[in-house]
């Protein structure tokens, strides 16, 4: 696993944009970007990871993503689970996965492949430097708490460091948790960058955090 990719982009015509858990769902995707004029040539696209799972053309969204160079992502839970599937089953076994869509559509004997080339480009955090600012992403969150790092650089070093820690930035509820419960948040502001994006829990609309 990758744990940090640096992305920076210097063409002044470029348009930077950023996706919520796709699941699968490429002609959706496609709708947007045609929306928005996309230009695949110097425009970028950042996932927030979760291609995988649940949707009807997951196959064909893993292979877009796999040869844009401009699209990029963060690792979801349900990748996670698939870089994982040699050593535990429980992308298999939990049903709460919808392991069965991905297996189905891609196939068992390709999983090795997908898993090898999302391996490629997916990293646990992406570091965007665009237009003067600093944008990150990571899928979950970052936890939220009275010893939890909320400097940029202290999250990623953590990151390098700790298993544990990682799979809290896939997995971290925390924060929306206590958003919608309207609970006092430690931090809201992540020092060391202007912006973080996260998805992995559904909502309405998106919400701002300080700057996530």
């Amino acid at each position: 696993m990758k744990i940090v990719k640096k992305i920076e982009i210097n063409d002044e015509k470029s348009r930077i944009f950023f996706v919520g858990d796709l699941h699968g769902k490429y002609d959706q995707l496609l709708e947007k970007l045609n929306k928005i004029s996309f230009n695949f040539n110097i425009d970028h696209l950042f996932f927030v990871g979760d291609l995988i799972d649940r949707g009807p053309k997951i196959k064909e969204l893993l292979d877009r993503f796999i040869v844009e160079k401009n699209f990029h992502s963060a690792i979801g839970n349900h990748e996670n689970y698939l870089f994982n599937y040699e050593k535990d089953d429980s992308w298999f076994t939990d049903p709460r996965t919808n392991s069965k869509d991905t297996i189905d559509q891609v196939g068992m004997k390709n999983l090795k492949y997908y898993k090898r080339e999302l391996l490629k480009k997916q990293a646990l955090i992406l570091e965007i430097e665009y237009d003067g600012k600093k944008f990150g992403v990571i899928h979950g969150g970052i936890p939220d708490g009275k010893n939890k790092p909320f400097d940029w650089n202290k999250i990623k070093r953590k990151a390098k460091k700790h298993n544990r820690y990682r799979m809290n930035l896939i997995w971290d509820r925390t924060t929306i948790k206590k958003i919608k419960n309207k609970e006092n948040l430690y931090n809201e502001n992540i020092k060391g960058i202007d912006y973080v994006f996260h998805g992995h829990e559904t909502i309405e609309n998106y919400i701002n955090i300080g700057n996530r």
